[in-house]
């Protein structure tokens, strides 16, 4: 049987230093789990996409259920929280 993964786009800047700690986290928990597949998104390369997704503070997390999780400062037990437990 097949893990079904589940896609988490972390829309971000490489300027904004909560990003890179919201990628940190998310790359420790990730390394923990097989289930996770990760999408970076700039929104300065890629405004239309941020745009689209109706993204309009960084970071910002979304998933395919279009469940999402932004702030000025995402905590490791926010970001667990917000992660659907793996199977």
């Amino acid at each position: 049987m097949t893990q079904k993964k589940i896609r988490v786009h972390l829309f971000k800047s490489t300027l904004c230093p909560r990003c890179r700690h919201t990628e940190k986290l998310l790359n420790q928990i990730a390394d923990q789990r097989t289930d996770l597949e990760i999408y970076l998104v700039d929104v300065v390369r890629h405004p239309l996409l941020s745009l689209q997704n109706r993204v309009f503070m960084i970071p910002t997390l979304i998933m395919d259920n279009n469940e999402r999780l932004s702030g000025l400062f995402i905590t490791e037990k926010q970001l667990r929280s917000f992660l659907p437990e793996s199977t």
